[in-house]
């Protein structure tokens, strides 16, 4: 049996030289990180460094695992466990490495600090066979590592994300985390498609409630002496109309101006000399309205941006750039009632009274445009996504992205409707004020395309060995510009936003 002492191992050169394409050797100019030494446990098992012997591949050294054990098992070769991530966590327990049979195991796989993994073995002698296991993680990242300071071998895997979802929008197959002494071996890691983000939704189209219209002026009348009373009345000016915005509440417009107060008169003797009496209308009461107009339009909403740039890398993985919401416009304003009006004097008998027009009632203010909903960023699609892992290394190992989901497109918001038209003047009462319209609603922006990357990295380059490559996919597509005119006749433009990037190998 072939078994080294854990203090040769310590004394080992941690810095593999290989042929990769990017980085190897050193991660920076002072070569890698140094690796944490070894827990003062002495391990069942030694540490691994390359594909352990057959001598190795007992229950002595390790835990097996199968596509047909099961939770209860005993991690013998006869009763093998049925999970690759159950066997790491009770291989920390007990100091032993893991040794899984190919075939396909669906979970997401966590490693831990010191318990190396070997796939590809047969299930039913258990030896090696050159192939891989699959790893079909239901979720992303499909192979997560964190905290792994000491040399820990991971051999014989293919580790496959999904793609990204509206829940997950992106596809990562390796997130490492402070992990400078993973070593993946003889492996293929490969990330999903991104997502698409899903595109804006414009806000509610309101309606003008059918009351917005101002009432209609009242002409001149004259009535008979029993109205002749104290004081003498006026006769109301008409109703303004009602900003009813129907669709969505809290938006209606301001109501229209009532309509001035026709002016009263009554008939008064007028002494002619020599005995003549006659009667003549003269002016008791007059409206003082003002001058109608009609009302403003309301304040435009606000414009949202669409993203200029990709979304941001993290521990936390990728968040997509979405673009930003406008606002809502705000209701218009109700148009001024008109004024009302006089009689023009004329010979009258003394049992009657007479009333001038009433002013018209003004319109009131228009419903405002709403605005919609944002686009969402696409997903990412990563290989590993590698954070403060200097040295981390990749032996003879393929990294593959797929490509990243698409920017969804912004929204331009709904239309603003005029407000309402202004009462009919009569006789002598002047016009009323039309409502204003409600004000433009803002458009919201889109979202970036996502980006497409084999390897991101920070705080520390990982090492390429023995051909070990990545290999990034597409870059997801940002929205282009567009401008449009609306039912209201607002033009309003979307801006474009930007397509995401594809790298190899990207530091960020």
């Amino acid at each position: 049996m072939r078994t080294t002492s854990l203090a040769y191992f310590a004394a080992l050169p941690l810095v593999l030289v290989g042929c990769g394409v990017f980085s190897s050797g050193t991660a920076d100019a002072d070569g890698p990180a140094p690796l944490a030494e070894p827990t003062a446990a002495e391990p069942v098992a030694p540490p691994l460094e390359g594909t352990p012997a057959a001598d190795e591949l007992t229950e002595k050294f390790g835990l097996f695992v199968a596509p047909t054990g099961t939770a209860e098992g005993e991690g013998t070769r006869e009763r093998p466990l049925g999970s690759v991530s159950q066997a790491i966590a009770k291989g920390k327990e007990v100091h032993k490495r893991v040794y899984v049979c190919a075939g396909a195991f669906r979970e997401v796989v966590t490693l831990e600090r010191g318990v190396p993994v070997v796939g590809g073995l047969d299930c039913s002698t258990w030896k090696p066979t050159g192939g891989k296991t699959k790893i079909e993680a239901p979720s992303s990242p499909a192979m997560v590592a964190k905290g792994i300071d000491i040399r820990t071998r991971v051999e014989g895997f293919e580790v496959i994300a999904p793609d990204g979802t509206s829940g997950t929008a992106s596809s990562i197959a390796l997130h490492a985390e402070t992990s400078p002494g993973l070593f993946i071996a003889r492996s293929k890691l490969v990330a999903g498609k991104g997502h698409d983000g899903a595109s804006g939704s414009n806000g509610v189209q309101l309606t003008l409630g059918a009351a917005a219209n101002g009432g209609a002026g009242v002409d001149a009348s004259s009535s008979p002496s029993w109205v002749l009373l104290q004081p003498f009345p006026h006769r109301a000016g008409e109703a303004g109309g009602v900003g009813e915005c129907i669709g969505e509440a809290n938006h209606d417009g301001e109501p229209g101006g009532v309509g001035g107060k026709g002016g009263t008169y009554t008939c008064q003797a007028q002494n002619l000399g020599g005995g003549g009496i006659v009667y003549r209308w003269a002016t008791y009461h007059a409206s003082t309205n003002g001058v109608p107009k009609s009302g403003a339009r309301g304040a435009a909403g606000a414009d949202g941006e669409s993203a200029t740039a990709i979304g941001a890398l993290s521990v936390n993985g990728y968040t997509p750039a979405n673009g930003s919401a406008g606002t809502n416009g705000a209701p218009g304003k109700g148009g001024s009632g008109g004024a009302g009006g006089s009689m023009s004097t004329t010979f009258c008998s003394q049992e009657t009274v007479g009333f001038g027009a009433t002013g018209a009632g003004g319109g009131a203010g228009g419903c405002p445009g709403l605005a919609g909903t944002a686009g969402e960023g696409g997903g990412a699609s990563i290989g590993a996504l590698v954070i403060a892992s200097g040295g981390l290394t990749f032996d003879a190992t393929e990294i593959e992205a797929h490509d990243g989901g698409n920017g969804g497109k912004g929204s331009f918001g709904s239309s603003a409707t005029d407000g309402g038209a202004p009462g009919v003047k009569k006789g002598t009462g002047t016009g009323a004020g039309a409502g204003g319209a409600g004000g433009r609603s803002g458009v919201s922006g889109s979202g970036a395309g996502g980006p497409s990357f084999g390897v991101a990295h920070t705080e520390g380059v990982p090492v390429f060995t023995n051909g070990a490559r990545a290999k990034a996919g597409r870059a997801g597509s940002g929205v282009a510009a567009e401008t449009i005119t609306d039912a209201h006749r607002d033009v309003k433009t979307l801006a474009g936003s930007a397509d995401g990037i594809a790298n190899d190998d990207y530091a960020f």
